[in-house]
């Protein structure tokens, strides 16, 4: 049988439709799996920026905390710094009473 000129042109449109739809379905995959990727990853930046803000918070309650410990740390330098002061003062005094009383007695 002798294909005729419109035949082979049906033909031809039906190959490409045929294409065209495979190539349609192809195309709504790839949309379809892009959808759902850009879900997965919406889904996974929000579960990370919950992370970031609990160790956000976790760094804000730390920081103060130290804070807190450098502030009483301080008091408690200060205050040694005191009592080694007046701890020397106490040990001058004596001393300077016995050079006193040794030059008082050598007289």
């Amino acid at each position: 049988m002798i294909k005729t000129a419109k035949d082979k042109k049906d033909e031809q449109i039906e190959t490409l439709k045929t294409a065209r739809n495979s190539e349609e379905r192809k195309n709504k995959e790839y949309e379809e799996e892009i959808s759902r990727r850009l879900v997965e990853a919406e889904r996974e930046n929000m579960r990370l920026k919950q992370v970031i803000m609990g160790k956000d918070r976790t760094i804000t309650s730390l920081s103060e905390r130290c804070a807190a410990n450098d502030d009483v740390t301080e008091v408690a330098k200060q205050k040694d710094e005191l009592e080694n002061k007046a701890l020397q003062e106490r040990v001058k005094e004596p001393k300077q009473q016995t050079a006193a009383f040794k030059k008082n007695w050598n007289k």
